[in-house]
């Protein structure tokens, strides 16, 4: 899955690079508009949802936190 949002995330910011570990807010890869779209495109591929009380910048600073997050999720 770590693919998956690694190119999602790719998809909103295309010229950055990162690994699993960047923190994607102090890189300024993503902010808080660019999170609601990969929220909503990981909803619609992953098919997954994901509760407005799971959405904070803690869950969400790197691709591993996102990756546990949706696997905590599909269980």
């Amino acid at each position: 899955m770590k693919e998956d949002i690694s190119r999602f995330i790719h998809e909103i910011n295309e010229y950055e690079d990162f690994d699993d570990d960047t923190d994607l807010f102090e890189e300024k890869i993503l902010d808080s508009m660019s999170l609601v779209f990969l929220i909503n495109t990981m909803e619609e591929k992953l098919d997954v949802f994901i509760p407005e009380e799971m959405v904070s910048l803690d869950n969400f600073r790197t691709v591993n936190r996102i990756d546990g997050l949706l696997h905590s999720l599909k269980k």
